[in-house]
C-alpha cells in the first residue's frame, strides 16, 4: 500500500497499492468494500472527490483514472504524462456546479499537467527544468500551485 485517503463524512477509506489497484473499505470498521482494477502498474496516489462521489487515481503506468465511488467502474482514464506520475492534488476551486474543478499531477517526465475535471482535458501543462516532479499543492482557491521538484520550490502563478 503506497497511499491512502480518508473521508470521514462518508466512512470511507481509500488505498493505492503495488498491485495495480485502488481499494475502499469502510472507515470505522475496516471492512473491504470495492476494489478498482484498470491500472497496469503500481497505483501510486488516491484522492477523494467528495462533492463528485468519485476519486481519482495516478500510477507508474502514466495515466490517472477517475472512478465512480458508488459503482467503482472506471469513468474515465486521463492521458498525456509520458513517465510515471509521481505527485497529485485537487484544487479545492470548484467548478459551476459546485464540485472539485481541477486536479494536478507531476511526472517523471518533468511536466506538471493541470487538468479540468468536467471536460477531462488538460487545460496547462508546465514543463520544468528537472527530470521529475515529487510533490504537488494547491496554495488556495486562486489556483496557485506549489510543487516540490529536485530540492527547488516553486510557485506557479494562476493558470486559468
Amino acid at each position: 500500500m503506497f497511499c491512502v485517503h480518508a473521508d470521514y463524512t462518508k466512512d470511507l477509506l481509500v488505498s493505492a497499492s503495488a498491485d495495480c489497484t485502488v481499494r475502499t473499505y469502510e472507515l470505522s470498521t475496516g471492512k473491504p468494500l470495492q476494489v478498482m482494477t484498470g491500472h497496469t502498474s503500481w497505483v501510486l496516489f488516491v484522492q477523494i472527490l467528495p462533492l463528485r462521489n468519485q476519486l481519482v487515481s495516478a500510477a507508474y503506468d502514466t495515466t490517472l483514472r477517475v472512478w465512480s465511488l458508488e459503482t467503482g467502474e472506471c469513468l474515465n482514464i486521463l492521458t498525456g504524462h509520458t513517465n510515471r506520475i509521481m505527485a497529485l492534488a485537487v484544487s479545492p476551486t470548484l467548478s459551476d456546479t459546485g464540485v472539485e474543478k481541477y486536479i494536478a499531477s507531476g511526472s517523471n517526465d518533468g511536466t506538471i499537467r493541470i487538468w479540468d475535471l468536467d471536460s477531462s482535458n488538460t487545460v496547462h501543462i508546465f514543463n520544468t527544468t528537472h527530470k521529475f516532479v515529487s510533490c504537488l499543492a494547491f496554495a488556495d482557491s486562486k489556483v496557485r500551485l506549489t510543487t516540490y521538484t529536485s530540492r527547488i520550490f516553486a510557485l506557479i502563478h494562476p493558470y486559468a
